[in-house]
């Protein structure tokens, strides 16, 4: 309801607008019976000599209207005037208006209505316009807030025939701040109600050219393009064909393939034929007819395109354990299996290990290979029946062959936090150089650069343990130790930029913007001996500059970052881009 019209119910309300959708259909019917046909075709009021129903009919009727008058505060609907007065923030920043819970930092508002303006100039460009109209963003400052007030919590929402998109507050740069905003600058070409592609004038939308030009137009996300990911889709046999892509069959796809391979095929649209043929087709215009060739010779010279993209056979494996999943409507039972994992999580994170892995285990009889149910299942018998029984337990999902690649990988991962964590060196290098050879995600090959490169090293494996491990007896990291140890680490190799790095990371993550650019520069003045850590030092110190609206450190930042040579394309892109955002001028916000 939430992403198709202005009415919404807040889940927990649903028993009081059943109460009072069954109160109107019981008011109708009353009124029903005391209608009669007249001969000349009108309606006339026959009294039936029941009072007491009448009456009863009567107040079912007032009933359902007072429900409709107080329907914000009963949570059975909204509209864009409650919503934004329950949020009680507003502040525009160029073409983007943010409506905002007062209980977020204006700071964090300013910075967030700044990148949403250039996420909108840079969509316009993408489609090939010089700039675009205005949008309003909703910004909630939890997903239990987003929730209450729009029906959909973890869902982010974007009404291009409104020109509003609806968010709960994330880090700096919001993760799908561009790709929301991108379903609104789309629909500057689209025709229909609701102005999205598709077919029948709009009428008929096309998912997949919906979400594929969000896909393409939005910056790209992890380490390699969508064309790469499309690549190696290709390679192993699980890249969609164009007619399930761009029809109703792209919904029973796994979300992950179908809106990927959907991006990588609008991205070859784009770069072969132009941003006039993308804003045409969305429009509603055949794609054969605007590029003169059939779906068959469209398919092929996308995939010769593919043919082309060198990719390693890491990428293949870690294409394996993304897309060759079956789709929401192919999973048995799939939001049980959801709710048994959260509600695990929720249960491990209080220390409940025994009531957490009994959930994990009810997710795993409806799908037995799900990869957080397994490794969720792995800790709880670490915490529970000890670390031995916890090691064989991952040992074995590691050498499971029928396991998919992710779950292998992170068993062995985590068996060399454990031998990381009882000082055993050689064994944790040993098992990260197999986690490794694998890999394909930067962040994950930086943390186990990292873990094996100190693994001998006693104050900065202690340090790392408490960061990344944590201890036998608790369920997961110590952060107050961690920034204890590190700064220990820091006071005994000075020359060493790792710790300065590491606080300079935290420093970020909390966005104390002034600290994590000042330890980030100590960091760098002494760089880290691992080439990963250097590129990433470059890339955060980029990000904290456009968060200190910093232009001059920003494009140095840049600079430095795109040659490094373990930056892949698809992130040198995004920081290229990002760095257009932050420094395009912007009115002032207000």
């Amino acid at each position: 309801g939430g992403a198709l019209y202005d009415t919404v119910v807040d889940p927990e309300a649903l028993l009081s607008y059943r109460a009072a959708s069954l109160a109107t259909i019981f008011a109708a019917y009353v009124l029903s019976l005391h209608l009669v046909r007249t001969g000349s075709g009108g309606l006339s009021y026959r009294p039936l000599g029941r009072p007491g129903l009448l009456f009863t009919g009567a107040l079912a009727g007032a009933g359902s209207a007072l429900a409709v008058v107080w329907g914000p505060s009963l949570g059975h609907w909204q509209s864009s005037g409650t919503i934004a007065a329950a949020l009680g923030g507003r502040l525009r920043a160029g073409r983007c208006e943010v409506v905002y819970a007062t209980g977020i930092a204006r700071d964090r508002v300013v910075r967030f209505a700044r990148d949403c303006d250039g996420h909108a100039l840079g969509a316009a460009r993408w489609f090939g316009a010089s700039d675009t109209a205005p949008l309003t963003a909703y910004l909630f400052a939890s997903d239990a807030q987003k929730r209450q007030l729009t029906g959909a919590s973890r869902t982010s929402i974007a009404k291009p025939w409104r020109r509003e998109i609806y968010l709960t507050a994330g880090a700096y740069p919001h993760p799908v701040l561009g790709h929301e905003v991108a379903h609104v600058v789309a629909g500057d070409w689209a025709r229909g109600p609701l102005r999205v592609g598709g077919a029948l004038g709009g009428w008929l939308p096309d998912p997949g050219l919906i979400e594929g030009v969000a896909v393409a137009a939005a910056p790209p996300e992890g380490d390699l393009r969508a064309a790469e990911w499309a690549k190696a889709m290709k390679d192993i046999g699980v890249l969609p064909p164009l007619r399930d892509l761009f029809a109703l069959a792209f919904l029973g796809k796994h979300s992950a393939t179908a809106y990927t391979a959907a991006g990588a095929f609008v991205g070859h649209v784009h770069e072969r034929f132009g941003a006039e043929a993308i804003r045409r087709w969305y429009g509603g215009e055949p794609l054969p007819r605007i590029t003169g060739r059939s779906w068959s010779a469209l398919e092929s010279g996308w995939h010769a395109a593919l043919d082309t993209l060198p990719l390693t056979d890491a990428a293949r494996e870690q294409a394996r354990a993304h897309f060759d999943r079956p789709g929401v409507l192919g999973r048995r039972c799939p939001h049980r299996v959801d709710r048994a994992v959260e509600r695990a999580g929720a249960l491990f994170g209080a220390g409940d290990a025994v009531a957490a892995r009994q959930a994990y285990r009810e997710a795993l009889g409806f799908d037995a290979g799900h990869e957080g149910a397994l490794l969720g299942e792995a800790r709880c018998v670490e915490q529970s029946a000890g670390a031995a029984a916890g090691e064989g337990r991952l040992r074995a999902l590691g050498e499971d062959a029928r396991l998919p690649l992710g779950v292998r990988e992170a068993a062995l991962e985590r068996l060399g936090d454990l031998a990381l964590r009882r000082g055993e060196a050689d064994v944790a290098a040993r098992r990260y150089r197999l986690a490794r050879a694998r890999a394909v995600d930067e962040d994950r090959l930086r943390t186990l650069d990292v873990k094996e490169h100190y693994a001998a090293q006693p104050v900065a494996r202690a340090a790392l343990v408490a960061l990344l491990v944590g201890r036998a007896e608790a369920a997961g990291p110590d952060q107050a130790e961690a920034l204890d140890r590190i700064g220990r680490w820091r006071a005994l190799v000075p020359g060493d930029g790792m710790p300065d790095y590491l606080l300079g990371r935290q420093h970020a993550g909390n966005e104390s913007w002034a600290l994590a650019a000042e330890r980030l520069d100590e960091a760098l003045a002494k760089p880290p001996a691992l080439p990963r850590v250097v590129a990433e030092a470059w890339r955060l110190r980029l990000l904290v500059a456009c968060a200190q609206d910093d232009a001059a450190g920003a494009r140095r930042a840049y600079e430095q970052y795109r040659r490094q040579p373990t930056a892949s394309a698809a992130r040198v892109e995004a920081a290229r881009q990002l760095l257009e955002r932050c420094t395009w001028p912007a009115g002032a916000p207000r």
